[in-house]
């Protein structure tokens, strides 16, 4: 869960190939079979899942693709610090928001988590270090 959020946090610029978010239910039911969670922590997960989501969604569609971005600065025929230092920042400020929100929600995930869960949880973290996958609770 909480690498998931940050993966939605940090990586808000990744879709998928065919240009779709990931769906929102099947990660919380993916997460909540890997945890064994109960039906109210599985809606509680859910809520929480489809709220960031909606919020990525949102970051998405409110600005350019910013691969593309960066790739339209490489072309240009000359590229400054400053230039790429404006658009880190911009980047930046949009995910600083986002991420009280997602702070918050860990603190309550983790709230209604039993010990046996968190240790699942924290298990998993380290087991996707060392494995170097992209995504948590891979495939």
């Amino acid at each position: 869960v909480c690498a998931t959020m940050g993966s939605m946090l940090f990586f808000t610029g990744c879709k998928r190939p065919n240009g779709h978010h990931p769906d929102p239910e099947k990660i919380a039911a993916r997460i909540g079979d890997r945890l064994e969670l109960d039906e109210t922590q599985r809606a509680r997960l859910e809520e929480i899942v489809i709220d960031l989501e909606a919020d990525i969604v949102s970051l998405h569609d409110a600005e350019p693709d910013p691969h593309q971005e960066m790739a339209e600065m490489i072309r240009s025929a000359s590229l400054s610090s400053i230039e790429l230092q404006q658009f880190y920042q911009s980047k930046r400020e949009k995910v600083d928001r986002l991420a009280e929100k997602v702070i918050a929600h860990m603190v309550d995930f983790h709230d209604i988590l039993t010990p046996e869960q968190r240790e699942k949880l924290a298990a998993n973290l380290e087991q996707h270090r060392e494995k170097g996958r992209c995504r948590f609770f891979g495939h």
